[in-house]
C-alpha cells in the first residue's frame, strides 16, 4: 500500500479507527498501569500452540517470548527492548508454521516479524526508521538505531494458511491483508471494522473478531463479509480472538471475564466465565479440544476444557530485578 493510498484510506476510516483506538487504549492503559515504581509487572496477553504441540506465550510489557519446557518450565525465546520501536515491542498474536519459524504481530514497530528457529529476526515490510511515526508516549524511550516501522498500524491477528502464506487483521486499518511469509507488499483482502483475532475455519474461509457492529464475521475468499453473530456477543463485552473447533468457535471476552462457545448459526454460551478468569485475551486451541487462555490481569496461563474446567498452566511472576 503506498503512503497516498494509505492517508486515502485511513481518511475513509475515521469511524473504525476510532473504535479500534478506544479498544487499544484500554490494552495500552494496562500496561502503563503494569509499570509501577521499581519495576514491571507481567501482561501476558497472547498465546499460541505451534509444532508438536509447544506452547508460546507473549508479554508486551516485559518484552518477552516464552516458550513452555519440560514441566511448564517458562524459557526465553526472545527478550526485547524497553525502548519505543524496537522489534517485538509490543506482541498481540502469534502462529508457526511447519518449518519451526514464529510469526509475531507487532503494534510497536507497525509489522509482523518472523522469527526463525535459528533466532533470526525479520521485520516483514518494514524497515530501521529515523524516528518514530507519531508521538512518542511520554512514558516511553525511543532508540533512533534500532527503530522500525512497517505496513502496518496495529495488526493484532494471524492465522497462517494451507499454502503458507499469513493472513493479518489490522485494527488500526480496519482490513484483512494476506502477506507473503518472506515478507513484501501486505494485499488487501476485505475492510473489516476494527478486526482483532483471525483463524480458518473448516471450509478455508475466514472468521474474524470486530469490534465492530456485528462481532464475529466470516470472509470469504473473495473478500465478501458476512456476519456469523448479528450484533454484539454479549452485553458490555469486549471480545479478542477466536478458534475453530469441532463444535463451532470460540472466542475469548476480556470485559465478560469469558470464553464464549459460538455455535455455526451464531448461538452464544459460555465455555467459562468469571472467577478464576478475570480478563482473557489470548486465545489458542490445542490438538486435544484444550483451550489455553492467556489472562493478563489473572497473571496466568489457564487451560479450559470443553466443559468449562479452567486450570493453571502457568503463573506470571513480577521480575525481581
Amino acid at each position: 500500500m503506498s503512503q497516498l493510498n494509505r492517508r486515502i484510506f485511513l481518511s475513509r476510516s475515521v469511524r473504525g479507527a476510532a473504535v479500534a483506538g478506544l479498544i487499544f487504549h484500554t490494552h495500552s492503559l494496562r500496561a502503563q498501569q503494569a509499570r509501577k515504581s521499581g519495576g514491571l509487572e507481567p501482561y501476558t496477553n497472547a498465546v499460541a500452540v505451534g509444532n508438536k504441540g509447544v506452547i508460546y506465550v507473549a508479554d508486551h510489557v516485559l518484552k518477552t517470548i516464552y516458550r513452555l519446557g519440560e514441566g511448564n518450565k517458562l524459557e526465553v525465546v526472545y527478550k526485547g527492548s524497553q525502548k519505543y520501536r524496537t522489534p517485538l515491542f509490543r506482541v498481540f498474536a502469534m502462529a508457526q508454521d511447519g518449518a519451526g519459524n514464529l510469526f509475531l504481530c507487532d503494534t510497536g514497530t507497525m509489522d509482523v516479524w518472523r522469527l526463525s528457529p535459528d533466532g533470526k529476526l525479520k521485520p516483514l515490510t518494514g524497515a530501521k526508521i529515523a524516528r518514530g511515526r507519531g508521538p512518542v508516549p511520554a512514558d516511553q524511550d525511543f532508540d533512533a538505531e534500532a527503530a522500525y516501522a512497517g505496513k502496518f498500524d496495529k495488526p493484532m491477528g494471524i492465522v497462517i494458511e494451507p499454502d503458507g502464506n499469513l493472513v493479518i487483521a489490522d485494527l488500526g486499518l480496519n482490513a484483512i491483508f494476506r502477506l507473503s511469509p518472506e515478507g513484501g507488499e501486505p494485499r488487501e483482502i476485505a475492510r473489516v471494522p476494527a478486526p482483532h483475532g483471525i483463524t480458518l475455519d473448516h471450509d478455508g474461509t475466514l472468521v474474524v473478531v470486530s469490534q465492530g457492529k456485528d462481532q464475529l464475521l466470516r470472509v470469504s475468499p473473495k473478500g465478501e463479509v458476512t456476519p456469523i453473530v448479528q450484533g454484539a456477543l454479549a452485553p458490555k463485552n469486549n471480545p479478542h480472538y477466536v478458534a475453530v473447533d469441532k463444535a463451532g468457535y470460540i472466542v475469548s471476552d476480556n470485559y465478560a471475564s469469558a470464553i464464549w462457545r459460538v455455535t455455526p448459526d451464531g448461538q452464544v454460551s459460555p465455555i467459562a466465565q468469571g472467577t478464576p478468569l478475570d480478563k482473557p485475551v489470548g486465545l489458542a486451541l490445542e490438538a486435544d479440544g484444550n483451550i489455553l487462555v492467556a489472562d493478563p490481569w489473572a497473571k496466568k496461563l489457564f487451560r479450559v476444557s470443553p466443559q468449562g474446567q479452567v486450570n493453571t498452566v502457568v503463573s506470571f511472576a513480577t521480575p525481581s530485578d
